[in-house]
């Protein structure tokens, strides 16, 4: 929260509307190793949405990763407050029991965003690789010293056709490319993910 004032400060942005809250009642403790990571993903949020309301949902870690009861949480507190977007920054590689899991991001008024990973085309990961979450890969631009654009570099990204999930629907357009099954990224951001974001890669 500190952080997250001094940012608002320095840009000249009104100060955020930020909530931290976790599942259960014991609040789990801090993971020093997702600092820097939870700082970019809030701070972006509220520089692109100066006015939206932003929950920090803190979880105890499994492995690496939030608890699915964080995941649930993220996706209640957002509805409940006119439906926006959760905001994830951790995967894990794919695994066959994934399709089970992608029951998590399905509450209605709610998007779900999921970073395609930093470790490169063809190494797949999940949640991004989920069906029901748009997956952002990273990309960079090239300009001149005038600051017309040159060209766009892609990577920095992770990404893949997932060996599990079946091509949705709306990706029937890339059969060609995807075959059977889903592929991702869906969409590049230069560098920056937002929304809300759960401790643990959130």
């Amino acid at each position: 929260a500190k952080d997250l004032a001094a940012f608002s400060d320095y840009y000249g942005i009104p100060q955020a509307n930020l909530k931290i809250t976790w599942p259960g009642t014991t609040r789990p403790p801090v993971y020093n190793d997702w600092l820097t990571e939870e700082a970019l993903d809030i701070e972006w949020a509220h520089a692109m949405a100066p006015q939206a309301k932003l929950f920090l949902v803190v979880s105890t870690l499994e492995n690496t990763d939030p608890t699915w009861q964080a995941v649930e949480l993220a996706g209640k507190l957002v509805a409940a407050n006119g439906g926006g977007v959760v905001s994830m920054s951790w995967g894990d590689p794919e695994v066959a029991q994934e399709i089970s899991w992608d029951k998590y991001f399905t509450r209605p008024g709610v998007v779900y965003f999921a970073a395609s990973g930093d470790s490169g085309i063809g190494v797949s990961s999940y949640p991004t690789a989920s069906p029901n979450v748009v997956s952002v890969g990273g990309t960079s631009f090239n300009r001149n010293a005038s600051g017309d654009f040159l060209s766009e570099v892609y990577g920095g990204g992770g990404g893949d056709i997932s060996p599990y999930e079946p091509i949705p629907s709306y990706q029937s357009g890339i059969s060609g490319i995807v075959g059977t099954h889903r592929g991702y990224p869906d969409v590049a951001s230069d560098y920056c993910c937002a929304g809300v974001y759960l401790q643990g890669g959130w």
